[in-house]
């Protein structure tokens, strides 16, 4: 049965070439549908879907071929989703079944008197699961503006199962003009050439080591290294990501095939979710379970409509990569093409037009300011999303949306201001964090009406227990501060981030010989604590067999005094990232005393002055856990816990905090930054 919006769509369409909207003779932009393939070009940019396969084929800029060769699994762009219950493959590719798939065509002229050509690719499968891929070109322009829509309706199943993966690749094939890829500014590189790739040695999933390849630029400029994970990417500073071509395969003329993010309210997981973003292939992922992030379960009635995102190509004579990337950029926010957007809604159920939203304004003020809390001016966010739950996990409301901005800070790090545009009506959570100060601000029940300007007051009062006695790290959902994170590698000439990097070019034990000893006051959190705390380190590509006694890290620090034995203290800890292994009842610290738990693969035990049992045991659930440093990241779900105890457990002169992960096994979690307190 045809989903009921593909059908009005139709009569949508009919309706309009009666009125003659969609027919003229001289277009500038033409769509062209034959018994193979559905064409929409204008004057420079041509778009080519695949009626067999529901692929795009064909992108044409200025004649020249942007997709290389195409074949079954390269030199095309393809929605695929792994969120189809009882499918031997696992996913499933949209329009890959001509039986079931539809191609709706569109023409017509916006509000601005400019031509656009669209095509609606459709498909109701075996589960009664409908998807639909939305393309609109404009006279003008040269990329394709793209939403996508799932929706689930069957009476005799109860639900569908999570969307595990659901994206969109532009991935090009054999022969094609590419010579580089882009994550942002800071994060770019050569592609490796193909004699490089032939020669490769895999060392864990999509992971290769290609370091013998000495002459390789990328090689040279990056990394020894080659993994798709190393691109990954933040979607609170993400802009644009995609691939550059220098002119050297084109006569001097370089190319940019660039995924704009110009709107990010229909993805999840808020401003701290990373994904891959660019490997050889653009990736737009509209769900994922990569880096722990959360996906929906579709029950009876779920529908959701993601986008639009901009999928833009560019060019120029001599042009470099950061000219045509910053081309791309200067796109990437919500109010380009917004009336464009208003005009297509028609054609797209479950987008919000203008007319549907509303702005949210306000001020914040810290109330409890102290030389260690101050607002951020680099990084105070904003975010707005599902009432009633954590920004990371915003998936259970398939109508909930997510805004985030960074606020404006005043010098002296007191107040700060925010402008929040085009949010559809409805009600939300409000959360505000800054750098450097542990905790949140939350505010539910945050209605926002359609045409609606509301405006907020935050009154910030920082979480504190007491007088900070010291901390190790900056509290910004990352474990980028610490060694191998953010610190550069300055052997390679692009100088990336480490911990970009495969996890195995830093040997913890070469680099930690004696594990981690961190002493307050003399320590540097930079250089004396790793990025990542392993429970075992390796086997990895350079060290043939896994090192134990790795998993136990202490801080050591000096009471001047005698704590008060009716004095309170208050550790807490903030994980940027946490990654299980299956922990059996035998699971100990290395001294035989047990730190797992039935119900958790993810435990640290936290003992203080005492080295035959743990004061503590934070037992983390194994639905919590994230691939996150093995996959080359610092910031995934976040985690954080607070301990309390008596100062009857502490001394005058030093003391001592270990932090244990389960020997043997193969877990690790990432410190975002950990806190003591007093409350005298």
């Amino acid at each position: 049965m045809r989903d009921p919006y593909s059908m009005a769509l139709c009569a949508t369409i009919f309706t309009l070439f009666l009125l003659g909207i969609a027919t003229s003779v001289q277009a500038k932009v033409t769509v062209t549908s034959t018994s193979t393939a559905v064409t929409i070009a204008n004057d420079r940019v041509t778009f080519a879907y695949r009626k067999a396969t529901g692929d795009l084929y064909n992108v044409a800029l200025d004649g020249t071929n942007l997709l290389g060769t195409y074949t079954k699994t390269d030199g095309r762009g393809y929605l695929v989703c792994y969120c189809v219950i009882d499918q031997p493959k696992g996913y499933w590719t949209v329009g890959g079944d001509p039986i079931t798939t539809t191609y709706d065509s569109i023409t017509g002229t916006d509000s601005a008197g400019i031509q656009f050509g669209g095509v609606v690719i459709s498909q109701t499968i075996f589960t009664n699961q409908t998807f639909q891929h939305f393309h609109f070109l404009r006279d003008g322009e040269t990329g394709i503006h793209s939403f996508v829509r799932l929706r689930f309706q069957n009476d005799t199943l109860e639900n569908a199962g999570q969307i595990g993966e659901f994206r969109f690749l532009f991935r090009p094939g054999s022969g094609n003009l590419w010579t580089h890829l882009s994550t942002n500014s800071k994060t770019y590189a050569p592609l490796p050439l193909s004699t490089t790739i032939a020669n490769e040695i895999e060392v864990q999933d999509a992971t290769w080591y290609i370091g013998n390849a000495t002459a390789d630029p990328y090689v040279q400029s990056f990394s020894e290294y080659f993994t798709k994970y190393q691109f990954s990417a933040d979607y609170g500073t993400n802009l644009a990501r995609g691939l550059y071509s220098d002119g050297t395969k084109t006569n001097g003329t370089a190319y940019g095939a660039w995924l704009v993010l110009n709107t990010k309210d229909t993805y999840f997981g808020g401003p701290t979710r990373s994904d891959l973003a660019v490997d050889g292939s653009i990736y737009n992922k509209y769900s994922t379970t990569h880096y722990g992030g959360r996906t929906p379960k579709q029950y009876q009635g779920w529908e959701r409509t993601w986008g639009p995102q901009f999928l833009y190509f560019n060019s120029g004579k001599g042009k470099s990569l950061s000219e045509l990337r910053n081309d791309a950029e200067k796109l990437a926010f919500p109010e380009w093409n917004a009336r464009f957007y208003d005009d297509i809604a028609r054609y797209v159920p479950g987008y919000f037009p203008t007319s549907s939203r509303g702005n949210i304004t306000g001020t914040i003020s810290l109330q409890n300011p102290s030389v260690l809390n101050v607002l951020s001016g680099d990084l105070t966010w904003v975010v707005l999303s599902q009432n009633g739950v954590r920004f990371p996990d915003n998936v259970g409301d398939s109508k909930a949306r997510q805004y985030f901005i960074k606020a404006k800070v005043a010098t002296d790090g007191l107040t700060a201001t925010f402008n929040i545009t085009r949010v559809v009506a409805g009600t939300y959570r409000l959360t505000v964090y800054s750098l450097g100060i542990f905790g949140e601000y939350v505010q539910d029940s945050i209605v926002v009406t359609a045409g609606g300007s509301k405006s907020l007051s935050v009154k910030w009062v920082a979480e504190s227990h007491g007088q900070e006695l010291w901390r190790i790290g900056q509290p910004d959902f990352s474990s980028g501060e610490f060694r191998n994170g953010y610190e550069l590698d300055l052997s390679k000439s692009l100088h990336p981030e480490k911990y970009r990097n495969y996890w195995g070019a830093w040997d913890f034990p070469t680099d930690f010989p004696n594990s981690v000893n961190y002493t307050v006051g003399k320590s540097d959190w930079s250089r004396d604590w790793n990025y990542i705390h392993w429970a075992m380190f390796g086997p990895s590509y350079t060290r043939k067999t896994a090192s134990f006694g790795v998993n136990k890290w202490k801080i050591h620090f000096n009471l001047a005094h005698q704590p008060d034995p009716s004095s309170n203290f208050t550790l807490t800890i903030q994980l940027a990232g946490a990654k299980g292994s299956v922990i059996s009842s035998n699971s100990t610290d290395g001294k035989g005393t047990y730190i797992g738990t039935n119900n958790t693969n993810i435990a640290i035990a936290v003992s203080i002055n005492n080295s035959t049992a743990p004061s503590f045991v934070w037992g983390i659930d194994a639905g919590f856990s994230s691939s996150c440093g093995v996959r080359s990241q610092v910031s995934c779900y976040t985690l954080r816990q607070l301990f309390a105890f008596s100062g009857k457990v502490l001394v005058v002169g030093w003391n001592w905090i270990e932090l244990a992960l389960p020997y043997g096994e193969t877990s690790y979690v990432q410190y975002d930054a950990l806190r003591l307190e007093s409350n005298v």
